[in-house]
């Protein structure tokens, strides 16, 4: 009973959250190398997409993560780039230069889901940044102290479907870190 309630509110999740908003940014149109991507279609390409969205630098990952993107991209032609957050600018000569962290939705298959249920990535990196707002205090104090530049991050989907898939996406993590798949194998890592 729990895994149908569990099926029809993912199902729910992805095709009521999802709507025509974004019908213009197919999968189709863009090209993805690793976990970044260009829409092929803005020519100005100022945009870079990415599936991450923290730690995409640092983070433990497996050494597949690259064919498993490519794999799922070409399983799922028609799927949909759901843009969550922008940042920006990204290049101090481009003030125009954004990152958007997406998702790659297919009906009620994602690609950032996948990535994480196979270990190929932690869950923690599907977590957006925060936009000014939203920083505790103590952080906006480190930014400003350091003085790091935040830029200006914008959020671009509603918090329900935001908390929606991290759920998701903390249950897809304990199933790779139950099962040792991909990061999870590695001892080192679970102790953490």
């Amino acid at each position: 009973m729990k895994l149908t309630a569990l099926i029809f509110s993912v199902f729910v999740f992805f095709t009521s959250s999802f709507g025509q908003d974004n019908s213009d940014l197919k999968l189709a149109d863009f090209h993805f190398f690793s976990m970044f991507g260009v829409n092929t279609k803005d020519t100005n390409r100022h945009v870079t997409y990415c599936l991450l969205g923290s730690g995409f630098f640092r983070t433990p990952h497996t050494d597949n993560s690259d064919s498993v993107i490519s794999d799922w991209i070409n399983k799922h032609p028609n799927a949909t780039v759901i843009p969550v957050s922008s940042d920006g600018p990204v290049m101090q000569n481009n003030p125009d230069s954004r990152q958007i962290y997406c998702w790659v939705v297919d009906n009620q298959d994602t690609l950032n889901n996948s990535l994480v249920k196979n270990g190929c990535f932690p869950g923690s990196t599907m977590l957006r940044p925060q936009a000014w707002n939203e920083m505790s205090e103590e952080m906006k104090k480190f930014y400003t102290n350091n003085k790091i530049d935040h830029g200006t991050t914008e959020i671009l989907i509603d918090k329900k479907s935001y908390d929606m898939f991290l759920e998701q996406i903390k249950a897809d993590e304990k199933y790779a870190y139950d099962n040792r798949l991909g990061i999870w194998g590695d001892e080192n890592l679970r102790k953490h």
